[in-house]
């Protein structure tokens, strides 16, 4: 048995170092069952010195919270993420500029009232300019006329004016263009949203791995204290050394503190997920919701670029920019106008404008733009950026296109993965038991539980890890995909 022993030993550690860190995941987390001491005739869990032995180590705990699976994190970031809130409001700013689109085709109507106070009148007296032309006409002087008012010391007037576009086609296609940033800002907030719910979805899973980690540590405490019971008893029974001892403290130390390590990232992460579902309290995550869709493995990559709200932004993009390009052109057009325009004395007329105090204008107004290097300047800027955006479009579809295949293969590399983790966890429990009783039995040294120990912590934590993996593989292809997150 003592030659048996370390060749298993060296098997199971060898098989886990060559086939370590290449496990991904497959299927929801499922809870990975630790070796348990007591199963191999080690110690009781409930006897006295293990209970007290754990009494004095310092843990961590969990803050208590609201489970959440993973459907629920992405239904409450949808719902009530601040953040998507606020892009939300681009639609509404959208809505506004074109009514200011719309607005700009409707007349135009302005009033002004006007108070004018003047230091003092101004008067011209004919009677006294003239005079000696009215003396040669023999004209008397009462019958030269009074002095006329020219500007009086008051004056209270008002005037309405009304100009109404009648040729303008630049406005006419500003009106598209409007049309066009509205459209935009809902494929916008779309994206956004997209982009949000990914978040959600992978800090659920990180959380919910994290959580995992806690359980796993915790059960490695378990065993690393029963560990030190034992190594104890045997060295006050002159049976064991206390360099066995002494190892299985440290030990029992380093699993105090990877658990408390655990819970720490544990509690990191679930911070992270109420940010982002705007939660009061931070969620516990839980598992329960898989991801696993059929048009994962039917859609194609034609069907995908056509859903991918990231690339529909994009083309909506590129048509704005041609229509901007429109209504620069649209500049060099002749406008026409109608102009009407009344006015209104309200205090006494002065003597030189008549007795009728409302007067009223119309005209018609044609603008022809002849030169304006300014514009010209704009057109081949704009030009340019519609050509840009037609290039990283291309260039998009074909990022997404690679982004896709390489989605696809991630996911079945992972998928394919998971019996190998397993494998690996079933031989290092193995070959932990078989070390255990060993040195239960005075055959082995405690050495060798504790390099069978950390194989078993490596691969249980692997086998977690690739599981939520496959998690994470099958939201990047449903993202690549162009699949709606929120349908999880």
């Amino acid at each position: 048995m003592t030659t048996i022993r370390p060749t298993i030993l060296f098997f199971t550690v060898a098989l886990m170092f060559l086939t370590a860190g290449s496990a991904l995941a497959q299927g929801t987390p499922e809870t990975i069952d630790p070796v348990d001491d007591a199963t191999v005739g080690l110690l009781a869990a409930d006897d006295a010195d293990v209970l007290a032995l754990h009494a004095q180590q310092t843990l961590f705990e969990v803050a208590d919270g609201p489970e959440m699976t993973l459907s629920q994190a992405i239904a409450a970031t949808d719902a009530a993420n601040l953040d998507l809130e606020a892009l939300r409001f681009e639609v509404q700013k959208a809505d506004a500029r074109l009514s200011m689109s719309y607005g700009a085709l409707m007349p135009m109507l302005s009033a002004d009232l006007t108070y004018k106070r003047s230091d003092h009148a101004d008067e011209m007296d004919l009677g006294a300019s003239l005079g000696p032309l009215f003396d040669a006409m023999n004209i008397p002087a009462d019958q030269r006329g009074e002095p006329t008012t020219v500007s009086s010391l008051n004056s209270l007037s008002g005037s309405m004016t009304a100009v109404v576009p009648l040729v303008n086609v630049a406005s006419w296609l500003n009106v598209g263009v409007a049309e066009g940033a509205q459209e935009l800002a809902e494929l916008s907030i779309e994206d956004g949203r997209q982009r949000l719910l990914m978040a959600a979805a992978q800090s659920h899973t990180a959380a919910l791995l994290s959580r995992t980690l806690v359980e796993l540590r915790r059960a490695e405490i378990d065993s690393a204290v029963r560990q030190v019971i034992v190594a104890r008893r045997r060295v006050d029974a002159d049976v064991g050394l206390r360099i066995d001892q002494i190892r299985a403290d440290a030990d029992l130390a380093a699993a105090v503190q990877n658990h408390n390590n655990a819970v720490l990232a544990l509690e990191t992460a679930r911070d992270g997920l109420a940010v982002l579902t705007h939660s009061q309290t931070m969620p516990l995550p839980v598992g329960g919701s898989s991801t696993e869709r059929a048009a994962l493995h039917t859609r194609t990559e034609d069907e995908s670029l056509a859903a991918r709200p990231d690339l529909e932004v994009l083309r909506k993009q590129g048509e704005l920019a041609k229509d901007q390009l429109d209504v620069l052109w649209a500049g060099f057009a002749p406008t026409l106008s109608a102009v009407w325009q009344g006015t209104w004395q309200l205090t006494e007329p002065t003597g030189f404008g008549g007795s009728d105090s409302t007067r009223w204008t119309a005209l018609l107004t044609l603008d022809i733009p002849l030169y304006n290097g300014v514009r010209y300047g704009r057109l081949d800027e704009q030009r340019a950026a519609a050509e840009q955006l037609e290039v990283q479009l291309r260039s998009a579809e074909l990022q997404v296109g690679q982004e896709l295949r390489q989605a696809r293969r991630e996911l079945f590399s992972a998928e394919s993965a998971v019996d190998n983790a397993q494998l690996q966890l079933d031989l290092a429990q193995e070959g932990l038991t078989l070390t255990m009783r060993a040195y239960e039995a005075g055959a082995g040294s405690s050495l060798e539980v504790t390099e069978s120990r950390k194989v078993v912590a490596i691969t249980q934590s692997n086998l977690v890890s690739s599981r939520l993996q496959v998690e994470l593989a099958r939201l990047s292809l449903s993202r690549a995909l162009g699949l709606d997150l929120a349908e999880i």
